[in-house]
């Protein structure tokens, strides 16, 4: 019954994760809201922005996760890591989260979910990108905060990033660098590349 009603809610709306003002041009009132809400069809995230229980395979519901965690720091979230990693196809790597980068006085209500990472630099916003409903790290910046975070996602994910998009030649090497050095892992990031193009390198001459 539950999941009978919160589809049609979604019919209704037209999406799982909606605002007042678009339940409202639906024909969906506040007292509506309310009810949905204490029985449990509908999750408040703060006011006046809601987000319908339950999962359909729709085209809306592919990127859902990404667009609740935008919705719930109020569009102060990038997502990031494996969950960029995963969108730019750079791993195979299966995200049993959705890692999200904000700042270190961003609310963010906890959940099993979600990957939080708090971030005191005041840099965050180079080289991200504005999705529709959510904003995410680009292919260089997400290399890149590998090797930052690589005590989250581990150095050889970072590495096997890398290689994978030298090999693809997908990458930016000017844009990268620059990242590099505005973060401050430039020699670390020099070192990797050096390596991998020699490991490349090798590999071919071989054969």
């Amino acid at each position: 019954m539950a999941t009978l009603t919160t589809k049609k809610i979604q019919q209704k709306i037209g999406k799982r994760l909606f605002n007042a003002r678009e339940a409202h041009k639906a024909g969906v009132s506040n007292a509506m809201l309310a009810y949905y809400q204490s029985k449990g069809f509908i999750e408040k995230i703060h006011h006046g922005v809601y987000s319908i229980h339950g999962h359909d395979e729709s085209a809306d519901d592919t990127y859902y996760e990404f667009r609740y965690a935008n919705a719930a720091t109020k569009g102060k979230g990038i997502i990031g890591l494996i969950s960029a990693l995963n969108y730019h196809d750079l791993t195979d790597e299966i995200a049993h989260y959705v890692y999200v980068i904000i700042k270190s006085t961003t609310r963010f209500r906890a959940s099993d979910k979600y990957f939080i990472v708090r971030s005191h630099d005041k840099k965050q916003s180079i080289g991200v990108d504005q999705k529709d409903g959510f904003k995410i790290t680009n292919f260089e910046r997400t290399i890149i905060d590998c090797f930052r975070y690589k005590h989250i996602v581990t150095l050889e994910v970072a590495y096997q990033a890398l290689s994978e998009a030298l090999a693809e030649k997908k990458l930016d090497m000017k844009k990268f660098m620059t990242y590099a050095k505005k973060f401050r892992i430039k020699n670390l990031v020099d070192t990797a590349v050096q390596q991998i193009l020699c490991e490349q390198y090798n590999a071919v001459t071989k054969h």
